[in-house]
């Protein structure tokens, strides 16, 4: 989990250094990113917990219950963005980067091979 972190981190902050190069930086996109992205980390951590306690169950049950939390998430990323939709002071494109940082983050671990930042 840290390390997602970590690297969500740093994905964060190289999406900082983008709108900064491309002059697109606004306080509205460093709200949107972190939104973003501490809603996905929950929603990661959230994950890790249902597939821990989904193992325990029968595969009827987990079925069910992963199905049920799997469903609870993506009302939660809708609820974001829909937030992000109608506050001004929040880019919807910096949420929708911040909620796929940590997708990134494990995609970036899957494909570098090693657990390290």
């Amino acid at each position: 989990m840290q390390n997602i972190i970590k690297r969500v981190l740093v994905i964060i902050f190289l999406a900082l250094l983008i709108t900064f190069a491309l002059g697109k930086f606004s306080q509205a996109m460093l709200v949107g990113l972190l939104f973003g992205s501490t809603i996905s980390i929950l929603n990661f951590r959230l994950l890790a917990l249902s597939v821990t306690k989904a193992l325990e169950m029968s595969p009827g049950k987990a079925q069910i219950y992963a199905s049920s939390r799997y469903l609870i998430r993506m009302v939660i990323t809708g609820a974001v963005i829909v937030v992000s939709l109608k506050a001004p002071y929040i880019s919807t494109i910096g949420t929708i980067v911040g909620l796929l940082s940590a997708k990134l983050a494990v995609m970036q671990m899957g494909l570098g091979g090693k657990d390290t930042v």
